[in-house]
């Protein structure tokens, strides 16, 4: 089973939806109101800053189906907390 940065692919990816999340508060982003695309900034952003975390680990060697499936869980979890 692939692993990226000790995790499995699922944990991963959520590892790097968690960070971006963060990343777009510290920039006083509301997380829920932006789509998947400021999501993939966020991590572009957070990759410069430390290559080495899991989120920017999975960020590099994310395959397609990986970004596929991190775009539909982002987007389902904004939608899921909109009012």
């Amino acid at each position: 089973m692939k692993t990226i940065g000790g995790y499995s692919l699922s944990e991963s990816r959520k590892i790097a939806a968690g960070a971006a999340r963060s990343y777009l508060r510290q920039l006083e982003i509301d997380p829920k109101t932006v789509g998947h695309e400021a999501a993939e900034a966020a991590l572009d952003d957070l990759c410069r800053i430390n290559s080495r975390a899991v989120a920017a680990m999975f960020w590099f060697e994310a395959s397609k189906n990986q970004i596929r499936l991190f775009r539909k869980e982002w987007n389902q979890w904004a939608m899921n907390r909109r009012d």
